[in-house]
């Protein structure tokens, strides 16, 4: 091989390199959501409703938001998004068991990094706003319920912890190929063939890796990461997921799922490609994708039930 074409090569490895540790830093970010949004949850389900302040966040701008609520709307808001947190809580549980480097290395073939990382995100969002409708309420001297939850205080816990092992894993992983990643920009910059152009390139990612390691290394978090990536996507502000403008959509999508009969779900359509691709029970992966394409008015029940009933249906004929 010539060197032409082996400088070219360790280009192409150095490009995948780059993209690997971008899913893996958006992968590691969204568990530390993971653990927030279950935290915040455990809080807000505390009976005495006392909230540590790091948990507040952007309460100026929220307050912003609302305007001149009152109690009684500002209660009106938070019993929407908490119907919601209720059905969506077991299937944030659920991502906790995801194995995030077969995940990153796209073997999981019913769920991608953008699905995963939107549903933690999503979830966020209302759990944020619901800590902080709370707090507002407990500043205007409202006595509100703990929010209940659906498994016990004690598995919430037992997964923040599961969670923590799986972060300090990733971290891990990501100080390695950071440092892969310096070590082959150095083997780069020492071929002879290199443009003007592109040697400045690659000196830029090997210095932009230097600061991560020793962002990490001072002890920074991979959130705070210095040099990320475009492709990187963090919490959005608060604001954005109040959905203070038409709370009613979601009132009626909760009225209906809580109606005495058991309706028909209507899946979504790409469940029928799923369906027809399975030969028996669909896999957990398979079942998870469809839950998180749905409506929030479909429950993981829902998507078990259609499931059987399938199955069933199959056997008989």
């Amino acid at each position: 091989m010539s060197s032409i074409d082996n400088s070219a090569e360790q280009m192409s490895q150095l490009t995948q390199k780059r993209l690997a540790l971008e899913s893996l830093i958006r992968i590691t970010c969204s568990v530390q959501t993971q653990q927030q949004c279950l935290l915040e949850l455990s809080v807000i389900a505390r009976p005495s409703q006392e909230f540590p302040k790091k948990l507040i966040r952007h309460i100026e701008t929220l307050k912003k938001g609302i305007g001149n609520l009152s109690a009684s709307e500002i209660i009106q808001r938070l019993d929407v998004i908490e119907k919601v947190m209720a059905k969506d809580m077991q299937r944030i549980v659920q991502l906790v068991d995801i194995n995030v480097n077969e995940l990153r290395d796209e073997q999981l073939e019913a769920i991608s990094i953008d699905e995963f990382v939107d549903a933690i995100a999503n979830f966020h969002r209302r759990t944020q706003t619901a800590v902080a409708l709370r707090y507002l309420l407990i500043e205007k001297g409202v006595a509100i319920a703990p929010f209940t939850l659906s498994i016990p205080q004690e598995s919430i816990l037992a997964h923040i912890e599961n969670l923590k092992v799986k972060e300090k894993g990733c971290v891990q992983q990501i100080r390695g190929e950071i440092i892969s990643i310096i070590s082959d920009s150095e083997l780069v910059l020492g071929s002879d063939n290199l443009s003007p152009e592109m040697t400045i390139e690659i000196s830029k990612v090997r210095q932009a890796m230097k600061v991560n390691l020793e962002h990490l290394d001072s002890g920074g978090k991979i959130k705070d990461i210095p040099n990320v990536f475009e492709t990187i996507v963090l919490e959005s502000p608060i604001v954005e997921a109040i959905d203070i403008s038409e709370p009613e959509s979601e009132v009626e999508e909760q009225q209906q799922t809580d109606a005495p009969e058991q309706r028909q779900v209507d899946l979504p359509s790409d469940s029928l490609h799923l369906e027809s691709q399975s030969k028996g029970t669909l896999t957990f992966f398979q079942k998870l994708k469809l839950w998180l394409s749905s409506p929030w008015s479909v429950s993981w029940k829902n998507i078990e039930h259609r499931n059987n009933t399938k199955n069933q249906t199959k056997t008989n004929k």
